[in-house]
């Protein structure tokens, strides 16, 4: 599983290294003449954000541990813990990652203002749309931050990879992890 793990996130990433800059060559130089400037900008956003969203989930990609009513994550790369930081990296991950799926809808709307209104996309509405975007996915973030950012204590991750008798690719016991709760409400 850990190397399928591992694959999956690799090939993500060529994919996104790859594809991203066709896209946009194609955007920019084959686009229909008649399309939207506005449209092709926020297409190109999208295109970015989603190339930066390949490149933060390799380089900071992490195991996800759940046992009991506790989890760890385990960043792959990041040898030398440190807490404030993993959670910041954390916090990018899963913004860079709903603001991929918001953008899509954002995506849709700019779609119907083009072809449903009369006046078209503007470059006011194509940027009301991408704040909007920015500034409404930014609390996932920000909530990550504060609810995720405790250390796990010394030697837990030894002892969970003992107990459960996993090993993992790039990681070592003596790893630093991010700790919480899972907390039910039902």
């Amino acid at each position: 599983m850990d190397y399928l793990s591992q694959v999956i996130t690799s090939t993500n990433l060529i994919i996104g290294i790859v594809l991203t800059p066709i896209s946009i060559y194609i955007l920019c130089y084959h686009s229909p003449e008649n399309q939207n400037k506005n449209y092709t900008y926020l297409l190109i956003v999208q295109n970015v954000i989603g190339f930066l969203t390949a490149i933060t989930q390799e380089l900071t990609s992490f195991y996800a541990l759940i046992l009991d009513k506790s989890f760890l994550l385990v960043f792959k790369h990041l040898p030398h813990f440190d807490c404030t930081r993993e959670a910041i990296f954390l916090s990018i991950i899963v913004y860079l990652s709903y603001l991929n799926i918001a953008f899509i809808g954002g995506m849709v709307i700019a779609r119907h203002t083009l072809i449903c209104t009369k006046n078209g996309l503007s470059r006011m509405k194509a940027f009301a749309i991408f704040i909007i975007l920015i500034v409404g996915t930014l609390p996932i973030g920000v909530a990550c931050f504060i609810t995720i950012n405790k250390e796990a204590p010394n030697g837990s991750l030894g002892e969970w990879l003992d107990r459960l008798n996993i090993s993992l690719i790039l990681v070592d016991k003596t790893f630093g992890a991010l700790h919480g709760t899972i907390v039910s409400f039902g």
